[in-house]
């Protein structure tokens, strides 16, 4: 999450108010990646089809953001 972190405010100044933004992604670890391939692939999969599909996970704090601040 550390790259939403940066780049999630910066999206709310560029984006309409229509917009709603939310994350879809590793949950926060030590660690940047799974540490096998086949976990990774897994995830990246899994993480491309929710947020192709719009399904989100609100889970560990990675709360849906809108553009009103």
């Amino acid at each position: 999450m550390g790259a939403w972190r940066f780049i999630e405010p910066r999206l709310h100044e560029l984006l309409p108010d229509t917009c709603v933004l939310s994350y879809a992604g590793r949950d926060d670890a030590a660690s940047p990646a799974a540490g096998a391939f086949r976990m990774h692939q897994l995830e990246e999969k899994t993480f491309v089809e929710r947020a192709l599909n719009g399904e989100i996970s609100l889970s560990r704090g990675a709360e849906p953001a809108t553009s009103e601040h």
